[in-house]
């Protein structure tokens, strides 16, 4: 049993049952105070509070940043550190160092490390070289990039497993890895001292050396990178990038403010099109989400920073939750839309395979809103499913739950 909601806990309660109506304080606990910010000039202020208190947060990197800038500036010849030209030349230099910073930033979010994230990327780099060599193998380049992928993503499999399987410290891991991964590139190289060069006279060889120096069409790149994004957006799982920046430490907080801010415009975008694509107005139940967060203000900040608070939550307990899966013990009943772009089938179906006894029923064309859009369909699904537990349930067993009627 649990007490009043207003009552202070007493511990557990009869049975050992734990009493979970905490005081509110506790459960408000891990918040960072900028989610309570309703302005930007009160999360600087709340900021600053943390910075005054010693929680500095990236402060010390920043400053770091500013005292070499300044350095730099004063000591390079004709001060031309911070011209613009210079700084483009060191972000060109800095864009692969940048992309593994990204990959080491998301093993990082989740409590692991890897250090074997140099040499692998070594490895991919000589064994794309190598493959378009002529006379050698001569490879086309696709297939030369794609062959550098499988065996770098192979390495990354390998370690993974180790660590997720066999419960080995990521750390332990990714450091034996990067003392093998670095053995194997003096192999490949065929010593300590070679080097691989590439003859940009052959067009094979020379779309390897612009990737390297930077030098493809923007267009490819963005070409590329909307491709990457639109995949992503149609994965098989439901949490997404976007879930992930804003559950991050430190930046989470202010990338939250900042899509509070923008969602409202972004869902008028999307209502606006959607008007426009069927050519009529939309109905009042139709794209509910859209139409709730189209016009909001700042009485539904309360309601985005709850939703930040589950989804930090989710993301940390996410491990916990998938292996507590096999503890459920009563048969759970899963309603989805196929249609459903929020929350996809996929995970629906994948949650339905982890639970012990479950029955997964899909109903056509609701979208995400079930209970809004089919609401039959929804209590249906329910009495059937109660109705078939009730059926399968022993006689005695269902005689000993009647409650008896008063005279």
């Amino acid at each position: 049993m649990t007490g009043d909601p207003g009552e202070a806990s007493a511990g557990t309660a009869g049975g050992g049952t734990v009493d979970l109506t905490l005081d509110a304080k506790v459960a408000a606990a891990d918040v960072p105070p900028e989610l309570l910010a309703q302005s930007l000039g009160q999360y600087l202020r709340t900021w600053w509070l943390r910075v005054r208190s010693g929680n500095s947060g990236v402060l010390p990197v920043i400053l770091a940043i500013v005292i070499v800038a300044v350095v730099f500036e004063i000591i390079t010849p004709e001060h031309a550190f911070l011209r613009p030209s210079n700084l483009v030349y060191i972000f060109g230099l800095s864009t692969v160092y940048m992309i593994l910073a990204i990959a080491e930033t998301i093993v990082l979010l989740i409590a692991e490390v890897d250090l074997s994230v140099g040499a692998v990327a070594l490895i991919g780099g000589a064994i794309a070289f190598k493959l378009v060599q002529q006379p050698g193998p001569n490879w086309p380049w696709w297939a030369a990039l794609l062959a550098a992928f499988a065996i770098c993503g192979a390495f990354g499999a390998l370690q993974g497993a180790l660590t997720a399987l066999l419960r080995i410290p990521s750390f332990v891991v990714t450091l034996a890895g990067f003392l093998l991964f670095s053995g194997i590139l003096i192999i490949i190289l065929g010593g300590a001292d070679s080097t691989v060069s590439l003859n940009t006279d052959d067009p094979n060889q020379n779309f390897i050396y612009d990737m390297v120096q930077g030098q493809i069409s923007p267009v490819i790149g963005w070409i590329v990178l909307a491709a990457v994004v639109l995949l992503a957006g149609v994965g098989p799982g439901c949490v997404t990038s976007l879930d992930w920046l804003l559950a991050a430490p430190g930046i989470g907080a202010l990338s939250s403010l900042i899509a509070f801010r923008w969602t409202p415009w972004i869902a008028r975008a999307r209502l606006a099109w959607l008007r426009w694509r069927h050519g009529r107005p939309l109905y009042p139940g139709e794209s509910a989400s859209l139409q709730v967060w189209a016009y909001a203000d700042e009485s539904r900040w309360p309601l985005w920073r709850t939703f930040l608070i589950e989804q930090r939550a989710l993301l940390r307990e996410l491990g916990e939750l998938a292996a507590a899966t096999e503890s459920v013990q009563v048969p759970v009943l899963l309603i989805a839309d196929p249609a459903d772009r929020v929350v996809p089938v996929k995970t629906s179906r994948r949650l339905a395979e982890m639970l012990p006894d479950a029955r997964l029923i899909l109903v056509e064309g609701a979208g995400h809103h079930l209970p809004r859009r089919a609401p039959r369909a929804v209590a249906d699904a329910i009495a059937g499913f109660l109705a078939e537990i009730d059926d399968a349930r022993p006689v005695a067993e269902a005689d000993e739950c009647q409650v008896p009627q008063a005279s």
